[in-house]
């Protein structure tokens, strides 16, 4: 009979976890009582996900808000083609604790925290983070808040618009040792009342094609660790409009380089410099109309480290 016991409990596991589908479906009139399939959709992001297998997809039908949600393993979230949103209040609108080597993949979304909602999106741990076509909004800490441990972990951003965020709009800012590899790309961060980019520890970055105007804070904001491993490279840009264009400095040495970009109007100082931090120019970039220094810490030539 313990035989018969045990066969039978293994049979369940087997069933339960083919019962997860490579791709699922939510839609705003679903139930998450359904098998979230296309024609018996769920009605939330967290309804979905523990009926979508390792490495899937769950994909929206149509406009409506799919709720905050808890990512915990390989998974793509895809609004193509809906307006699929996540509005929360007082919480993080998604939170990413996935595995080391997992991706997740965040598509056509819109995060709105209506000014209590803590973090458009929560990065703990993963392996890549990619957020293409990602709208966020009205949350009361960061759009992004990057805070991985002792993982390496690589966030991309692209094509996506951050604003009205009451501190700074992107943050990295791993507590560990680990590492944090971020870019940022075609994309328009504005109307925050802090920095746009805001980078603290253990943060190599590349920053291009991207708008940052009409901030509180600094476009691009490096700060505290060593040269080795705070390195922004900030190429065909615009920041202008904001307190400071780009800012490296407060503790560490940390080094920004900068080429191409447009760098004006700021109400501060174009570059801002503190400390042991460098700003290298390659001479090509427009720094002209700030308020304070626009002379960066050396001009450096084509293919200088």
């Amino acid at each position: 009979m313990k035989t018969l016991g045990a066969i039978v409990f293994s049979t369940a596991i087997a069933m339960s976890a083919s019962a997860q589908a490579t791709r699922t479906w939510v839609s705003g009139v679903g139930d998450d009582a359904n098998p979230c399939s296309r024609t018996a959709p769920c009605k939330t992001f967290a309804g979905a996900i523990s009926k979508t297998a390792p490495g899937g997809e769950i994909d929206a039908l149509d406009p409506a808000g799919f709720g905050g949600v808890t990512i915990t393993k390989s998974i793509t979230l895809d609004g193509t083609g809906t307006l699929a949103s996540i509005l929360v209040s007082g919480t993080n609108g998604v939170i990413i604790n996935a595995g080391t080597g997992d991706r997740v993949v965040l598509r056509n979304i819109q995060l709105n925290g209506i000014g209590t909602g803590t973090n458009g999106v929560n990065i703990l741990q993963a392996g890549t983070v990619d957020l293409d076509y990602v709208e966020i909004a009205n949350f009361a800490t960061s759009a992004v808040n990057i805070a991985n441990t002792s993982n390496n972990i690589n966030v991309a951003i692209y094509h996506s618009t951050i604003h009205n965020i009451a501190n700074q709009a992107i943050t990295s800012n791993p507590t560990g040792t680990g590492t944090a590899k971020l870019s940022v790309d075609n994309s328009f961060i504005s109307k925050n009342t802090f920095s746009a980019i805001n980078q603290v520890n253990n943060t190599v970055s590349s920053i291009t094609n991207t708008t940052m105007v009409h901030n509180g804070g600094a476009g691009v904001l490096l700060q505290a660790g060593t040269s080795a491993t705070n390195v922004s490279n900030v190429d065909n840009c615009v920041m202008s409009m904001n307190q400071f264009g780009v800012f490296a400095g407060n503790g560490g040495t940390p080094k920004i380089r900068i080429s191409r970009n447009q760098i004006t109007q700021n109400t501060s100082a174009g570059l801002n410099i503190v400390g042991a931090a460098t700003i290298d120019s390659h001479g090509n970039n427009m720094i002209i109309g700030n308020a304070g220094n626009e002379t960066p810490s050396t001009q450096i030539s084509p293919g200088t480290k």
